[in-house]
């Protein structure tokens, strides 16, 4: 699903209906809390709503979309490209050379659980050792379609779906551990995951 017309428009917060905290902007305000060294937003959406909370040495930002890539503050990210999460392409990184990664609201973009196999593999390639993944997901059925109304821009709009036990799973198989996992319901009535995960 394209972000291109939404620019200027984007939905970057909303209210949480079941959870912990009342915005989903408060979850990854306390992730980004303390957070140091070089980190990664993957999928940053239009103008990187998520890089603001983030006061560490370098975060870089990457999406699928040229047009959000260039919406991307330079005074926030330090380093800005295309990325296709779940394709052959590569992060421009070595091994083991990002503290911290974030990915919000991403992962339900993908066409099925194969393209999230290999995002997640990739994702892990370039966390170092005890460097942290936050992975925030629309959840249900795992790798099923998910349609609904959407209030804010009221439009029909669908989405890939995966549930947590087969994402935490995934995970694991790749050297993670989780070291939280909370369900949340935003202001549309869907359900989402939010995991903080380690790598080994």
């Amino acid at each position: 699903m394209s972000y291109k017309n939404k620019i200027e428009i984007y939905q970057n917060d909303c209210p949480v209906l079941l959870g912990r905290l009342p915005m989903f902007s408060d979850y990854i305000k306390e992730y980004a809390n303390g957070r140091t060294g070089h980190g990664l937003d993957v999928g940053a959406g239009p103008q990187g709503p998520n890089g603001k909370f983030f006061t560490c040495d370098t975060l870089d930002g990457c999406d699928a979309e040229k047009d959000v890539v260039k919406s991307l503050p330079g005074n926030i990210y330090s380093s800005t490209f295309q990325y296709f999460l779940g394709s052959k392409q590569k992060l421009p990184y070595d091994d083991s050379e990002k503290d911290f990664i974030v990915c919000s609201c991403v992962i339900q973009h993908l066409p099925g659980f194969k393209e999230l196999e290999v995002g997640i593999k990739e994702i892990t390639r370039i966390l170092k050792s005890k460097g942290t993944f936050y992975l925030m997901f629309k959840s249900g059925t795992n790798d099923t379609d998910l349609t609904h109304t959407n209030a804010y821009y009221n439009e029909v709009r669908t989405f890939r779906v995966f549930h947590p036990t087969n994402v935490v799973e995934l995970c694991q198989k790749n050297g993670l551990k989780v070291l939280s996992l909370e369900k949340l319901l935003d202001d549309n009535w869907i359900p989402y995951c939010c995991l903080i995960l380690e790598k080994n």
